[in-house]
C-alpha cells in the first residue's frame, strides 16, 4: 500500500530517521517531476495537483512552481474567454498574493465576466491592484470612483 508507505516514511522523516527522510524526499521529487511534465504538456490541473503533493512532501521549489502554474492556468482560461473558470482561478491566485490577479478580478466584477456585476467589489479589487503598482488598475479605479460620484 503506497499511501501507508508514504505515511510511514513521513513519520520517520519527522523523527529525523535518515533513510525515511531520503525516501520521503524521493516521493516529493517524483511528484515535482510529474508536475513539470504536466506543465510542459499544458495540463495545468494535473500539474497543480502534482506540485501541491510535492510541496506537502517537502520539495523546496514546489511552492514557487505551484503559484506560477496557477497564474498561468488562470491567464490561459482568461484568454480562452472561459471567464467563469478564470474568475475562480484568479480568486485562488489573488488569495495567494499574485499581484496582477486583482486587476483581472476587478474587470470580472466590473463587466460581469464569470460573476455578477458588482461595482463595489470591482473598486476594491482595482484599488488592491493599484496599491500593488498597477497603473491600469489605478486608471480603472479612478474611472469607477468618478462614475459613482
Amino acid at each position: 500500500d503506497l499511501n501507508k508507505a508514504i505515511a510511514l516514511y513521513a513519520e520517520g522523516a519527522k523523527m529525523n530517521h535518515a533513510k525515511s527522510k531520503e525516501k520521503w524526499l524521493s516521493f516529493a521529487l517524483v511528484q515535482f517531476s510529474l508536475g513539470e511534465q504536466a506543465l510542459a504538456a499544458k495540463q495545468y490541473k494535473e500539474a497543480i495537483a502534482c506540485f501541491e503533493l510535492a510541496m506537502q512532501k517537502g520539495h523546496s521549489q514546489a511552492k514557487e512552481r505551484l503559484e506560477m502554474t496557477k497564474k498561468t492556468f488562470a491567464l490561459t482560461l482568461w484568454h480562452q474567454q472561459n471567464y467563469g473558470e478564470a474568475f475562480k482561478a484568479f480568486q485562488d491566485v489573488d488569495n495567494a498574493g499574485a499581484l496582477e490577479a486583482s486587476l483581472y478580478l476587478g474587470e470580472c466584477y466590473e463587466k460581469g465576466l464569470g460573476t455578477s456585476v458588482d461595482e463595489k467589489k470591482a473598486i476594491a479589487a482595482y484599488l488592491k491592484a493599484s496599491k500593488n503598482g498597477s497603473k491600469q488598475a489605478t486608471e480603472r479605479w479612478l474611472k469607477l470612483v468618478q462614475k459613482k460620484q
